[in-house]
């Protein structure tokens, strides 16, 4: 499983992680491991404190990415995944916009998830056969530690 993570700086404000992985399962069990050959994650955003550096502040774009397989199937029945070879999940990309704030120990997240949904030739994506990936939804997330 060679992979490649890197972050580059862009300017002062702005910012690019990646990470690829690349998996080859070989042998004579080969198949009974199901992954993915490529994997990647991306994620470009701008980084900076604001207002004399009392709220530091990411905005920016997430994109997740692998390559289509033969995914393992879940059964509820049994509550077990099984070996199938009849559904490829096809490969998609997902991307996703966030801003991401925090004031003092306050943190506050707002996310908006599968922001491509409906604007690729699939409608939507699968994690597993006969499971859909989420549709777009916005998320918020506040921690806020009461504590110093």
């Amino acid at each position: 499983m060679p992979g490649l993570i890197a972050t580059v700086q862009i300017g002062k404000k702005f910012k690019l992680d990646a990470e690829v992985v690349y998996t080859e399962v070989t042998g004579g069990g080969a198949d009974n491991f199901r992954i993915p050959r490529l994997f990647g994650n991306t994620r470009f955003y701008f980084d900076s404190p604001m207002f004399d550096e009392n709220v530091y502040v990411q905005l920016g774009i997430d994109l997740r990415y692998r390559s289509s397989y033969f995914a393992e199937a879940y059964n509820p029945s049994f509550q077990q995944f099984h070996l199938q070879d009849g559904f490829n999940v096809f490969a998609y990309p997902v991307a996703d916009v966030f801003l991401d704030f925090r004031i003092n120990r306050t943190r506050v997240l707002f996310k908006y998830n599968h922001l491509n949904s409906g604007f690729m030739q699939q409608d939507g994506y699968f994690v597993t056969p006969d499971y859909t990936g989420y549709r777009s939804f916005l998320d918020l997330g506040i921690s806020w530690y009461l504590f110093d």
